[in-house]
């Protein structure tokens, strides 16, 4: 027996991050939008070289994480999320939680076990209504957080084209139609209840099939290249996952 056979390298973490506007819910739909995020969050592959650490929060005026850290996907005791009370937005709120827990040293203090790094977060933002207040003061808190530069961020989006579609993802607010995108960021329209629930699924199981992996980060990209992957994934996927 070698040395190195008795040696385990640490995984690198790879935080997923579910942004829930609560105005999403009613009565008829949490618990499908429920039961979309834990059957999907429940079938993430485990990885040799990282694993995913999950959070999700909840938000109208105020904001809820559902847990008090980034928690691994097989956990013992799922929690649900279900409808606050008041339906006007306050994004600043959000925003604050948001780049609090975007940070190594919360990263560092409430990961347990042994830990490889961190691979970019996953952020997927579920939204229908408009935020009402401090939107603008909140984007520009998490536009100087580094980890949320580099994340990759999904929309999905369940109202009218609102403020909060392009400005959480630099995105240019006139080309809304179906779907937009660059080398790490995505909108999708959504126009019915079923669909969001496939959308979920799809974002959480197969965000990393969608963006051209050698694009992340790399401000030196071909558009036109990440434009035909994008299509052709982005089709794949509505496909595989039954979206018309």
């Amino acid at each position: 027996m070698g040395i190195s056979d008795d040696i385990t390298m640490p995984r690198r973490i790879k935080p997923l991050i579910i942004l829930i506007d609560t105005t999403l819910l009613s009565e008829d739909n949490t618990s499908l939008i429920n039961n979309s995020i834990k059957s999907s969050i429940e079938l993430l592959d485990e990885n040799p070289d990282y694993e995913y650490r999950f959070n999700i929060l909840i938000y109208s005026t105020e904001s809820s994480w559902i847990y008090d850290k980034f928690v691994q996907v097989r956990i013992n005791e799922w929690k649900d999320i279900n409808r606050l009370d008041d339906d006007r937005i306050n994004f600043y709120n959000v925003a604050m939680k948001l780049n609090e827990k975007l940070s190594r040293k919360f990263f560092d203090h409430h990961m347990i076990g042994q830990i490889g790094g961190y691979h970019a977060p996953i952020i997927i933002l579920a939204v229908k209504e408009n935020p009402s207040e401090n939107f603008e003061k909140g984007i520009k808190l998490l536009k100087n957080n580094n980890w949320f530069k580099s994340s990759l961020r999904i929309v999905l989006n369940f109202g009218e084209h609102t403020e909060i579609l392009y400005k959480f993802t630099n995105l240019d607010k006139n080309t809304f139609d179906g779907c937009h995108y660059n080398s790490n960021k995505l909108v999708i329209n959504v126009n019915n209840i079923l669909d969001l629930d496939k959308y979920i699924k799809m974002s959480i199981l197969d965000i990393e099939k969608i963006f051209p992996q050698k694009y992340y980060s790399d401000d030196n990209f071909d558009q036109s290249y990440i434009d035909n992957s994008i299509d052709r994934s982005l089709n794949e996927l509505k496909k595989k996952w039954n979206i018309i």
